[in-house]
This record gives structure tokens, C-alpha cells and sequence, in this order.
């Protein structure tokens, strides 16, 4: 007789068990949805270019030719827009590239038409902070 109470505890223990990881891993994925649309709603608008700097010492280069291709281009901003749209702009406010764009799993990087990517080093309401795959840190801000 005792054995049977053993034996039906533990699938009852069991049965708590399995629906407490079911509804941690409801809410996991509720979280995530909501942290999706959080750094969605964050990142869309017009962010201007405040400085370009190397991340560290090993690639100055890199860092110099994305500040040349900027400045040859009068580049002032990047926009990231609800449609997933990323658009270069220059001073005269006109788009001079449109791409595509989507974020990782994780919303730790920006993927640019599949194949650029971006990390999201820092991402506040007002500022964005972006490393390059060479290495290059963009700051921008929103104005």
C-alpha cells in the first residue's frame, strides 16, 4: 500500500513539474515577443551619425573608410522604419539607398539586406550605439 502512494505521488510531483515548465516556457516566448516589439518601436525613426570610431586599435582602417564613404556621401542619418525599411539619407534629406532589415533571435544585432550585420551595443530611446562586423563602433542620436 505504501509503495502505490509513493508511486502515485511522484507522477502527481511529475505532472507539477511538466505544467511549471510549460508555463515558464509560455512565458518565456510571451517576454520575447514583447521584447521583439519594444526594440522595434525604439530603433524605428531617424537616428543621426554623431561619431565613428574604432572599437579598438586592430582596424583604424575600417573605421576611416566607412568616415571617407560618409562624408564623400553627405551622409547624415540612418532611418529604420516599422516596414523594416532602412534607409540611408543625406544632409539634403533625400534617401540615397533603401534596404531591408531584421533583427536576430536574440535582438542583440540588425541584419541589413541579409547579409550586413550590425550589433546593438547600446539602444535607449535616444541614442544607438552600433558595431560593425570590421569593428567599427556608429554612434547616432536621435534629434
Amino acid at each position: 500500500m505504501k509503495n502505490r502512494n509513493s508511486s502515485a505521488e511522484k507522477v502527481v510531483y511529475i505532472l507539477k513539474i511538466r505544467k511549471f515548465i510549460l508555463f515558464v516556457l509560455f512565458l518565456s516566448g510571451l517576454l520575447a515577443c514583447q521584447n521583439n516589439q519594444h526594440t522595434q518601436e525604439k530603433i524605428t525613426g531617424k537616428w543621426y551619425i554623431e561619431d565613428i570610431q574604432a572599437a579598438d586599435t586592430s582596424d583604424v582602417l575600417g573605421s576611416a573608410l566607412l568616415a571617407f564613404s560618409i562624408a564623400r556621401n553627405n551622409v547624415e542619418a540612418m532611418e529604420f522604419t516599422k516596414d523594416n525599411k532602412y534607409n540611408i539619407i543625406n544632409r539634403e534629406d533625400t534617401i540615397l539607398k533603401q534596404k531591408n532589415f531584421s533583427f536576430t533571435e536574440d535582438q542583440s544585432h540588425i541584419i541589413i539586406d541579409g547579409d550586413t550585420t550590425w550589433e546593438i551595443k547600446e539602444l535607449t530611446n535616444d541614442q544607438l550605439i552600433l558595431l560593425s562586423q570590421d569593428n567599427t563602433q556608429v554612434y547616432l542620436k536621435k534629434k
